[in-house]
């Protein structure tokens, strides 16, 4: 029988016994949850379609025809070099760039993980605590989410990450080793390799890095070997990759820039992209918890947090000015492991009663399974914020619409050169179709990234191709936003682009692209092409004449 005292000594008795437990097995216990982790990243696999615009630049690069998007047209309309050039590596030898960009992925989610544990360990000088803010960084769905995507996202972030670690040694323990500083030095130049936009966080850690070094006051000869191991090493990397862009393209800036930067933009949507973030991960209440502390958090003893928020605050303001993205909260994942940091500097610093430290750890917790609930949810489609299933397998995954389409393309044409398509998705159909290609959008094409016409202030979909250019450059097929039916009687919109003063028809004839045994692929035939006439005569296409009604410019 149980004395009065058992019932207060059982669940302590439990508590300590689990706890024994945990601290003996931790090892296991961390490689079990780890792996569980990569599990559910796997699981949440999923592919965009601009991850195949490198996987065409890195194609065309392996095959000897130049690191181009079309052959002889020399437009870097990518923004991840470092990255397009490693699934080049892949694809040299027989690799498929569609899976290996998942690997790779998965690979570089696994080190943001492990360094994740190992910052915040270094931080708060508890590994039970680095520990959780792991899993909780490795749950949250846009995070694990863009372990895969076929994107240089979670390569980004991985070497930001690193980065910070490093200059947060650097801090804490008061040593500046030459080891270290060209650590930082290679990682940063890598970091903007994958992304030239990596530079604005680059720039903070850096910067902070080299003001708390001068304020020790060091020697002549420290502060010289300071500034060469950090600098040289850097800037011989990106200066040879700058001369050699001015060289190769004729611009040291990517041809997106001028497509999303130089487009216009909406800082009311940047907003919004940011505060959807916040709010649909339950993460909306720690902005303010950290604005309310922020004196605690200005002192001296955390100048590598204050770096951590200088850089999520940049970045940020970047993303506003953008105007957000397209692709569901894609750019926020760079700094959502700062942002992790900060929350558990909120929890395990700020706040200092237990409960409510656990209240704030299920709240975010409940935020990562209801964003898994309401994952097939669009955000708000006056955003333009389009959720990542919307991007899955219907799509442009291996098997997906648009890789069908692409591959028909191939089977009928065989890759010639002499018919050119046009679609404002230039990702999977160019990609597996293997033909001449224009990007509506402008991404890989100067004319409409510089002169196209305005449509909005989604990045990446500001701008769109006039029907006049489309006709100048002898477009054969144009597909506009891709359009598959099963029948004819399923046309309800018809792939056309603006038209004006200089290029106006009244009608066209669609034709229909047999994807498979149900459905087809509905083509505007633009420029006559005896290759086309041929290919609709060898295989029986269906084809039909439309009228088009000019006002809207789509329909007929």
């Amino acid at each position: 029988m149980m004395n009065e005292n058992s019932s207060e000594q059982i669940p302590h008795n439990g508590m300590l016994y689990l706890s024994k437990i945990y601290t003996h097995h931790f090892k296991k216990i961390f490689i079990l949850i780890f792996l569980l982790i990569l599990m559910l990243a796997w699981n949440h696999r999923w592919m965009a379609d601009d991850a195949f615009i490198s996987f065409r630049y890195a194609e065309n690069f392996v095959h000897g025809n130049g690191l181009v998007w079309n052959n002889g047209e020399y437009v870097e309309g990518y923004t991840n070099f470092l990255w397009t050039i490693l699934l080049s590596g892949f694809i040299a030898v027989g690799g498929n760039p569609a899976i290996w960009s998942e690997i790779l992925g998965i690979l570089f989610f696994a080190a943001s993980l492990l360094y994740m544990y190992k910052l915040n360990t270094l931080i708060f000088q508890s590994k039970n605590i680095g520990f959780l803010l792991m899993i909780l960084l490795g749950l949250n769905h846009t995070f694990n989410a863009f372990a895969t995507g076929g994107l240089e996202t979670q390569m980004q972030a991985t070497f930001l990450l690193i980065i910070a670690y490093v200059c947060t040694q650097c801090i804490l323990l008061k040593t500046w080793t030459v080891k270290r500083l060209l650590t930082l030095s290679f990682l940063s130049a890598a970091a903007i390799l994958t992304r030239l936009d990596s530079s604005i966080v680059c720039t903070v850690m850096l910067t902070t890095m080299l003001g708390l070094f001068l304020r020790n006051k060091p020697a002549q000869g420290n502060i010289i070997n300071f500034v060469l191991a950090l600098a040289v090493p850097f800037m011989v990397i990106i200066s040879t990759w700058f001369i050699w862009k001015l060289f190769y393209y004729g611009n040291i800036l990517p041809n997106t820039y001028y497509a999303k930067v130089e487009s216009p933009t909406s800082v009311k949507q940047g907003l919004y992209y940011i505060y959807a973030f916040h709010l649909r991960h339950f993460l909306i209440l720690f902005p303010f918890i950290i604005l309310i502390r922020i004196k605690a958090l200005f002192t001296a003893a955390n100048l590598y947090l204050v770096m951590l928020l200088l850089c999520i605050i940049s970045w940020l303001s970047y993303v506003i000015y953008l105007g957000g993205d397209h692709i569901e909260f894609r750019f926020i994942v760079p700094v959502i492991p700062f942002i992790f940091i900060l929350i558990g500097w909120v929890i395990f610093v700020i706040v200092p009663k237990k409960s409510v430290r656990i209240i704030l750890i299920l709240l975010v917790l409940a935020g990562t399974i209801y964003r898994e609930l309401t994952y097939d949810e669009v955000i708000a489609s006056s955003t333009g914020i389009a959720p990542l299933k919307q991007f899955d397998e219907e799509f442009t995954k291996e098997f997906g619409q648009w890789a069908r389409a692409g591959r028909s393309l191939k089977e009928a044409f065989n890759g010639n050169k002499n018919v050119m398509i046009a679609t404002t998705c230039a990702g999977a159909i160019p990609y597996y179709s293997q033909l001449p290609a224009v990007d509506m959008l402008g991404l890989t094409d100067p004319w409409i990234a510089r002169h196209g016409k305005i449509i909005g202030t989604i990045p990446g979909h500001q701008l769109i191709s006039p029907m006049s250019y489309l006709v100048n450059r002898k477009v054969n097929l144009l597909l506009g936003d891709p359009i598959i039916v099963r029948n004819h009687n399923e046309i309800k919109d018809i792939p056309l682009a603006p038209m004006d003063s200089t290029c106006q028809f009244s009608e066209a004839a669609l034709i229909f692209i047999p994807i498979n045994s149900e459905e087809n692929l509905v083509a505007l035939y633009l420029t006559e092409s005896r290759v086309v006439d041929e290919a609709i005569k060898k295989y029986g296409w269906s084809v039909l004449w439309v009228r088009i009604n000019q006002n809207p410019p789509n329909e007929f």
